[in-house]
């Protein structure tokens, strides 16, 4: 049996999130608990919100607040503002992820697998700042919403399967074609759960275990669905698999997806301060 340890932390005032992450030796599965220090807040994005992901109330009290140094403020004030319709449920983001623009198309119509959470910003944002060579991994990002951490990685030449509840994709199609026409990415539909069997969300395909890293961000939100997705990583992880997953924690029952994780021999340990994007962090995304 690997040795199984857990650590958390809420340095903040808010919510925690993590990141988790798999290291290649057996069925490992390290945690990161981020300690971060200056940006989003919005639990799910509206028309209207600027492009800094953060509402105007929380935006004004990051600003002023002691973590944000002079650049970091600078980087929020020059934000580009969004482009919405107000008058339709669908809205754009255009998000920098390292030389590349991307325009992220979301629709509150869909649902909340259809707009970007900040849990996903940070993740993308960490993919940003992480020195690991991207190219030609395969990736398998589960509950891809819009795609964003899925296609920022394909910006950096992994071969990205995006996945989402059968009837969900649509969006995430619109967006990869938009945004990397030329790389090599998939959208595939997919149910969490014991491969052959059926659930409530609908039957469940064998995803594979031949992945390189597995990634994923809030994943986390149902008490029904996480048993599933805890069988969908045992099953697709493989012995060499990573797996980055972010989380922001909203309850203490959230806590029980680790705890499943741990009983079936992961163990989880924290990222440091130093590996995280200086401007997307904050104290709720610990």
């Amino acid at each position: 049996k690997i040795a199984r340890t857990i650590e958390f932390k809420n340095r903040g005032v808010y919510t925690p999130s993590l990141l988790l992450r798999a290291i290649p030796s057996g069925l490992l599965l390290s945690v990161y608990l981020f300690s971060l220090n200056s940006s989003f807040a919005l639990s799910k994005r509206v028309p209207g919100v600027p492009a800094t992901g953060l509402s105007p109330s929380k935006q004004s009290k990051l600003q002023s607040g002691p973590h944000l140094t002079k650049n970091q403020k600078a980087a929020m004030d020059t934000a580009e503002p969004e482009d919405v319709d107000e008058s339709s449920t669908q809205f754009f983001e255009n998000f920098m992820f390292k030389e590349k623009e991307l325009r992220i198309k979301q629709d509150t119509f869909v649902g909340h697998n259809a707009v970007i959470w900040d849990a996903a910003r940070v993740l993308a944002k960490f993919f940003e700042c992480s020195s690991e060579n991207w190219s030609g991994k395969k990736v398998l990002d589960l509950g891809s919403g819009c795609g964003l951490t899925g296609l920022c990685l394909a910006t950096l030449d992994a071969s990205v399967t995006m996945t989402e509840l059968p009837g969900r994709t649509g969006i995430l199609k619109e967006n990869a074609l938009a945004n990397v026409p030329d790389k090599d990415v998939s959208v595939r539909e997919c149910v969490w759960g014991v491969p052959g069997t059926t659930t409530p969300w609908g039957h469940v395909e064998d995803l594979g275990d031949g992945w390189d890293v597995i990634t994923g961000s809030d994943l986390v939100y149902s008490d029904e669905s996480t048993p599933a997705l805890v069988q969908t990583l045992l099953r697709t992880c493989g012995p060499t698999t990573e797996c980055l997953l972010s989380q922001e924690l909203r309850r203490q029952r959230d806590l029980d997806f680790f705890e499943q994780l741990r009983a079936n021999g992961f163990e989880f340990r924290r990222v440091g301060e130093a590996e995280l994007h200086p401007v997307y962090r904050a104290d709720e995304i610990a």
